[in-house]
């Protein structure tokens, strides 16, 4: 399984990229990178957030109109032979799936 995060934008101006690949990956953000190792524990949980988004996740594009400050989150998964990309604007509305893959990741990379 390969995950990638990538957040852009937003009122402070946020660059984070996440990589994910099986069990260890890179978090970088403010021009350093640091190196993650994932648990048994965090990679089961991770693998099975994924196939959640990729059985059912959706994102409605539309941004909402109060969405004010112009960041951008993109997914993208690789997995089973399957690459499977999602961005949401600032103010979209996505499934739970999706909100809880990301919730995962930013636990899992002790983001806060």
């Amino acid at each position: 399984m390969r995950l990638t995060v990538r957040t852009s934008g937003g009122l402070i101006g946020l660059n984070r990229l996440i990589e994910i690949v099986d069990d260890a990956g890179t978090v970088s953000e403010h021009g350093s990178t640091r190196p993650l190792e994932l648990s048994d524990k965090e990679v089961q949980q991770l693998a099975t957030a994924v196939r959640q988004v990729v059985a059912g996740g959706w994102v409605d594009r539309a941004p909402a109109q109060d969405a004010v400050d112009g960041g951008l989150s993109e997914i993208e998964i690789v997995a089973d032979g399957t690459r499977t990309t999602l961005m949401l604007p600032a103010g979209s509305t996505a499934s739970d799936e999706v909100w809880n893959l990301l919730d995962l990741v930013d636990e899992v990379c002790d983001i806060t």
